[in-house]
């Protein structure tokens, strides 16, 4: 592997002019770059690929330089290779990197290794490297130049080198190292052009017997990937909780599953709380006094995130606590009205059409709360939006006041794949399940370790 590495290195600097080459060499530490011909250059820079010791300080000799532009890409490449032929050659106690690979992992240093999520602000593309927040000394200036050699987009996730002249401005990104993860080089398809299928694979939630939440879920309102999926229910039922469980359940069964986190207009706690309850998962969070701005501009650069992990064929949940107040800070954005303003479910049904599984492989699944009461936006939000969920957990304010939990009203959840995710054993238990009261219900979940033992006692 390494060696194929080096040939496509001489490969790649065979294509340089004798002048590019020496501009490389000196951003590499090559000794005396300026002198020698093209073939003796080409062999010292892959000195330096090849892990051997090299001067470290660039060299001053022969004519100054024309400019100081040279390959970065290539720069990093060559480094990168070094450092695989180091760590190969060394055992990984003794392993330390050479004082040639100047960029460290220490945001904190003038020239680091770093990455972070790319956004646009309409005007210049940032690598946000605090989650979605703005840092104008932690982010990342991104050249315009990257974003076309690469056909980088927004919700990428772009590792490379940062550079900056002092501490206290923001650094720029000298050159890319990977991009979601992958080669820059990596070809991939665009979300659009993804086929949408059917949902056809189950995301289990149930995590055994205490998880009852999992269990009649999994019966009721099975979920699949690229489902719209909606927790319906009245204030002070405990949507927030519901989720909780959901997300948990399929963080547990679904290991090939990423989880991401959008919280919109949340107090400073629900927000730590949900960080450190999900380890894995990608949180991004909006809290109550940023403002209706930056909750649209949370949503928005979390789902075009979601949307680059689905382009590498990965199977995506996001969960959206909650949809009505994202519908309400679509409606109140540059707005004065203190009604509903369709426009802004219009908004909302344009980031749940995003839900999607697909021919090739990924998924994008929604998980959202979405509130009842009298109140004219979450009243309109709910009648407008009701109709393009095709699973929806449905909870029961009667059941909540007698402290009975979950509160799910059977009669009202379902999901509309169901004969697609569910064996013909499950479905007949399902309905059975339907018929029989809330009491006798809980019963024999207490009475089974799982599903399948719940199952088999409901088909007696």
């Amino acid at each position: 592997m390494s060696e194929n590495l080096i040939a496509e290195l001489v490969k790649r600097l065979n294509a340089k002019t004798i002048h590019e080459l020496r501009q490389l060499g000196r951003a590499l530490g090559v000794p005396h770059p300026a002198d020698g011909k093209k073939e003796m250059l080409i062999g010292e820079i892959i000195s330096v690929a090849s892990g051997e010791d090299v001067q470290t300080q660039h060299s001053k000799r022969g004519a100054p330089p024309k400019s100081q532009e040279y390959d970065r890409q290539l720069a990093a490449d060559i480094l990168m290779c070094r450092e695989i032929f180091l760590t190969k050659n060394l055992p990984k106690d003794e392993f330390t990197p050479k004082e040639l690979f100047v960029a460290s992992g220490d945001v904190n240093s003038l020239d680091y290794i770093g990455g972070g999520i790319l956004e646009y602000d309409g005007e210049t593309w940032f690598l946000r490297t605090t989650g979605c927040k703005e840092n104008i000394v932690a982010d990342v200036f991104v050249n315009p130049y990257f974003i076309n050699t690469y056909k980088l987009r927004e919700g990428d996730y772009v590792e490379g080198r940062c550079k900056r002249a002092s501490l206290d401005e923001m650094a720029g990104l000298a050159s890319v190292l990977k991009i979601n993860e992958l080669h820059p080089n990596t070809s991939r398809l665009e979300f659009d052009s993804l086929s949408p299928i059917y949902a056809n694979k189950k995301l289990n939630i149930s995590c055994g017997r205490n998880d009852k939440t999992g269990r009649i879920i999994d019966l009721l309102a099975p979920i699949g990937a690229g489902q719209r999926v909606f927790v319906v229910s009245p204030h002070g039922c405990g949507n927030t909780r519901i989720i909780k469980d959901i997300a948990k359940g399929i963080e547990s069964n679904n290991r090939n599953v990423k989880l991401v986190m959008v919280l919109i207009d949340v107090s400073p706690e629900d927000a730590a709380d949900f960080t450190k309850s999900f380890g894995t998962a990608d949180v991004f969070t909006s809290s109550f006094d940023a403002g209706v701005a930056a909750h649209i501009r949370t949503m928005r650069l979390a789902l075009e995130y979601c949307k680059r992990q689905v382009e590498m064929s990965k199977n995506v949940v996001i969960f959206v606590d909650d949809m009505t107040r994202l519908v309400r800070a679509y409606n109140s954005y540059g707005k004065a009205t203190s009604g509903l303003d369709y426009s802004a479910v219009d908004c909302a049904k344009k980031i749940l059409a995003a839900a999607k599984n697909t021919e090739q492989g990924g998924s994008l699944t929604f998980v959202s709360a979405l509130s009842l009461s009298d109140d004219v936006i979450e009243n309109g939000a709910y009648s407008a939006l009701k109709d393009i969920c095709n699973a929806k957990i449905t909870l029961s304010q009667t059941l909540a006041r007698r402290r009975i939990y979950p509160p799910i009203d059977f009669a009202e959840t379902f999901s509309t794949a169901d004969t697609r995710l569910l064996s013909e054993r499950e479905l007949q238990a399902s309905v059975k399940l339907r018929g029989k009261q809330v009491e006798e219900v809980f019963t024999l979940l207490d009475e089974t370790q799982n599903s399948a033992q719940l199952i088999e006692k409901i088909l007696r």
